[in-house]
């Protein structure tokens, strides 16, 4: 790698710290959308659903087996 001539960077750890750190590189994004968001479903269609989710969860609940952590979650916020 070396021509014979013991060359030595000059400067040491630090300096090679310092210079990776003022050092910036462009870099494009990885990646790019080319699509434009779509809403999916309306605001009222969101409200919809939000009611409908809070029935379901007050009128039938839901049933936690085999996960001892959820379960003490959920028994801890009442």
């Amino acid at each position: 790698m070396t021509d014979g001539v013991g060359h030595r960077r000059s400067g040491g750890r630090a300096n090679r710290q310092s210079t990776r750190k003022s050092a910036t590189t462009a870099r494009e994004a990885y990646l790019t959308r080319l699509l434009k968001p779509v809403d999916l479903v309306s605001d009222e269609g969101l409200e919809i659903l939000e009611n409908n989710a809070e029935t379901i969860l007050e009128e039938i609940g839901i049933d936690i087996r085999e996960y001892p952590s959820a379960i003490a979650r959920f028994k801890d916020v009442g």
